[in-house]
């Protein structure tokens, strides 16, 4: 295709990328505030339970890691609708970073998720050994750690610049990769940690951790269907004194099984996009933030930045309807709020 041909093309991208960056903008502060309540109201929560069991403090971890990155891309945003551009705004490239690398983290949070509740169903009686409080905290500081590491390379990596634009008389602050050669693998690993290696094995454990855990419901309510109807009648006795003594224990890790599969299905649902989005930016040569594609690339980064903002922001949604225990503390804590706001503003009056 020849260069008149291709100009138009990309002109029309342009105008639709300009459009789209307006309303996305939007998109991502309305969420991001939505978001950040929901992620602080989620770790008050679990705050004042207690955070008791190994679920609820993993549970904790991802609220910390959803909050960063709702509040980063929140960031972008602002700035976005402030004027900075989409490729030369360095406020906007620092939190697209940050809100990248804390959803990595909440991946990778979600993995361990689904395999604590993977091993919970698969090892009834001995998960708490496997799984104790400490093995749960040093397994959240390393998945921390990494990230913590990624944003280190990315300093190393890159770094804030002033661009001179003689056309326009006009200095802009720009966030570009430093020109040295000493760098260029440390480039290569935090492409590959953040764009290949940490999604693929989030988005593959989870798959197989959710499609075990969705298997062994059905097969647990099944199994209950059929023993119930198969007992004989002069057991009913004995089997109400079983089911009241199993039942308080199975009903909350059914509980904290749905949850597990609902905030799972959520991050499978909301990272399809971006995983294909980086399969294409390996794949296509010209599909970058510098290639002949560029404006459709910042479409879709732009979108698939909303989508993992939003599986950021939704999980005290799927807590507070699946879980009861989390349902009646968040509206406790909701009414003690409301109390005090109500009486701080009668002790004024």
């Amino acid at each position: 295709m020849s260069q008149g041909m291709q100009e138009p093309w990309i002109q029309n991208l342009e105008n639709v990328y300009h459009r789209a960056q307006h309303v996305l903008s939007w998109a991502f502060i309305g969420v991001g505030f939505a978001g950040s309540i929901g992620n602080i109201l989620t770790l008050r929560v679990f705050t004042k339970m207690g955070c008791s069991n190994t679920f609820q403090i993993s549970c904790s971890a991802l609220a910390v890691s959803d909050l960063c990155c709702v509040i980063a891309f929140l960031i972008c945003g602002i700035t976005n609708l402030l004027g900075s551009n989409f490729g030369d705004g360095a406020f906007f490239y620092v939190g697209n970073f940050v809100g990248i690398t804390f959803s990595r983290t909440t991946a990778l949070i979600t993995a361990w998720l689904s395999l604590e509740r993977c091993l919970c169903v698969a090892f009834p009686t001995k998960v708490k050994l496997i799984i104790t409080h400490t093995l749960t905290r040093v397994v959240l500081l390393a998945i921390f750690f990494i990230g913590g590491s990624i944003l280190f390379i990315a300093l190393m990596v890159f770094g804030i610049k002033f661009n001179d634009d003689s056309q326009s008389n006009k200095t802009s602050v720009i966030f570009r990769e430093y020109e040295q050669p000493r760098l260029n693998g440390f480039q290569q690993l935090l492409m590959l940690l953040v764009g290949l290696f940490i999604p693929v094995f989030s988005w593959v454990s989870v798959t197989i951790c959710t499609t075990f855990l969705i298997v062994k419901l059905k097969k647990t309510v099944n199994w209950r269907r059929v023993n119930a109807q198969a007992a004989p009648v002069w057991s009913t006795e004995t089997r109400g004194v079983e089911t009241s003594q199993n039942q308080s224990r199975s009903v909350k890790e059914k509980r904290a099984m749905k949850v597990v599969i609902a905030v799972a299905g959520i991050f499978l649902i909301c990272t399809a996009p971006n995983s294909a989005h980086l399969l294409a930016s390996f794949v296509l040569r010209d599909y970058f933030f510098d290639g002949s594609l560029r404006y459709l690339f910042a479409i879709n980064s732009m979108l698939c930045m909303l989508l993992t903002q939003l599986n950021s922001s939704i999980n005290m949604i799927v807590f507070a309807v699946l879980g009861y225990n989390f349902r009646s503390t968040l509206l406790q804590v909701l009414s003690e709020g409301f109390s005090t706001l109500c009486c701080g503003r009668f002790s004024t009056h």
